[in-house]
């Protein structure tokens, strides 16, 4: 799989930002080194608003592919040092700022021993887009960023689940 998968970005780390007022989820940037795209240039995508369920299904699938992973040696493997902001620095909600993309998938399509990586996709739409309309991308995603993903979802989680349970009125 290596030759197809250097042909793909690289998803170096998540952000998790603000959870817009009315709905099921929070916003995230990608920050993305573009080796395919962009000749290595790094970046942002997004942002991204991610559904709750889409980020159980993460908090659920993303213990077999690290322990695939760690099966290979992707573990063992450095990462290239780097400044990515923290996990709770991501993109603010401002309801004027564009179009929203909504993440409707995300998972992952395989792995790439040599590279150390896991194949993810991402499919979303955006609100301008006509309804059952998707685009999809992989990406590439190394084991150190892999698993500070999966360590800041369960609370990015919490952080969803405690703002529903505020605009509902319950305690608890």
């Amino acid at each position: 799989m290596s030759s197809e998968s250097e042909q793909l970005d690289e998803i170096l780390g998540v952000s998790f930002g603000d959870i817009p007022p009315e709905l099921a989820g929070v916003l995230v940037d990608f920050h993305i080194r573009a080796d395919a795209t962009a000749g290595g240039k790094e970046g942002t995508r997004g942002p991204l608003l991610i559904d709750a369920g889409v980020l159980k299904g993460l908090i659920d699938g993303l213990p077999a592919v690290l322990d695939a992973m760690r099966e290979y040696g992707a573990d063992r493997v450095k990462p290239r040092p780097m400044l990515l902001p923290a996990w709770n620095d991501g993109p603010r909600w401002n309801p004027a700022g564009g179009q929203l993309h909504i993440c409707a998938g995300f998972g992952v399509n395989g792995m790439d021993p040599e590279l150390g990586a896991a194949v993810m996709f991402i499919r979303s739409t955006s609100v301008a887009h006509a309804p059952g309309t998707y685009d999809s991308a992989e990406y590439l995603m190394g084991w150190s960023a892999l698993l500070e993903f999966q360590d800041a979802l369960p609370k990015v989680l919490r952080k969803l689940e405690q703002r529903t349970r505020t605009n509902r009125g319950d305690r608890g």
